[in-house]
């Protein structure tokens, strides 16, 4: 097959680094082909203040935390009424610092809902068996487009949130609809003796109720650093600087993140550089 090679630009991290350290976006290296130039421009980051910013890469994500037991499967629905179940949670714990790009829920949708209505999928972290911070918001799945018998629905996050090793965290669903007890989007749940991950939202969350659990599953990036794919820090001084790495040796997805970020004042802009082929 003959190629078409053309020269792309593509943003990775435009990001002010202000509190926190960022990550940005991941994306896939299959349509880069060969050697590629990352640039970066960082502003100077502020007396006593210092940033790093490194490339990663990760294997296709792989299904992490779930629950997809069937013992005795029923319905729990969402906004099914005034200050009832407006978000429904399901806890797990965490197998390895991994990065979720996305996460299926089984649900089906009940009744007439209203078109341009969503759901939308939040982790958050935990505090005493209960949501508490938020870490990340899927994109929106709308109403309409959520079928009549239970099927399981993806929701994607723009930027893999990052969960640590052995702490718990909370899939929390939500949606923007009406609430009502017959035109509502439900959640497929199991009944079970005990251990269920299960809490719901009225005006505050709710106690966990260890004889429910709902379906889901949790994908997961392995995200580690790329040879060579460090920037050399940037302290109280603007820099640039480039690295020239080939794209072939890549995982399947990359990103790049920021260590050091500490209340920063300067900004950064990282470009990759490099060549895509198209079939023709």
């Amino acid at each position: 097959m003959n190629f078409i090679r053309q020269t792309v630009l593509e943003a990775i991290l435009p990001a002010d680094v202000r509190a926190s350290n960022v990550s940005s976006e991941d994306f896939a290296t299959l349509p880069w082909h060969g050697i590629a130039k990352f640039h970066l421009d960082a502003e100077a980051q502020g007396s006593g203040k210092e940033l790093t910013v490194t490339l990663q890469h990760s294997d296709p994500a792989e299904k992490g935390a779930e629950y997809a037991e069937e013992t005795s499967l029923g319905d729990t629905q969402l906004r099914s009424g005034e200050a009832t179940n407006i978000m429904l949670g399901a806890q797990f714990t965490q197998s390895g610092t991994r990065q979720v790009k996305k996460i299926k829920l089984t649900l089906k949708r009940r009744g007439t809902i209203a078109a341009l209505k969503y759901v939308q999928v939040k982790l958050y972290s935990d505090d005493t068996n209960a949501p508490d911070a938020e870490l990340g918001a899927s994109g929106t799945v709308l109403c309409t487009a959520i079928g009549t018998s239970y099927a399981q629905v993806e929701f994607t996050f723009d930027v893999p949130v990052t969960l640590t090793d052995a702490e718990k965290y909370w899939v929390v669903l939500l949606g923007d609809y009406d609430v009502s007890g017959t035109n509502n989007i439900a959640w497929e749940t199991d009944t079970i003796v005990s251990g269920g991950n299960y809490a719901h939202y009225t005006s505050a969350w709710q106690a966990i109720t260890a004889t429910k659990s709902l379906l889901f599953e949790v994908w997961e990036y392995n995200f580690a650093a790329i040879t060579g794919g460090a920037f050399t820090k940037v302290e109280n001084v603007a820099a640039t600087e480039e690295l020239v790495l080939n794209i072939d040796d890549f995982k399947a997805y990359m990103r790049a993140v920021t260590t050091g970020a500490s209340t920063n004042t300067g900004a950064i802009s990282l470009i990759l550089i490099g060549t895509q082929k198209y079939p023709v």
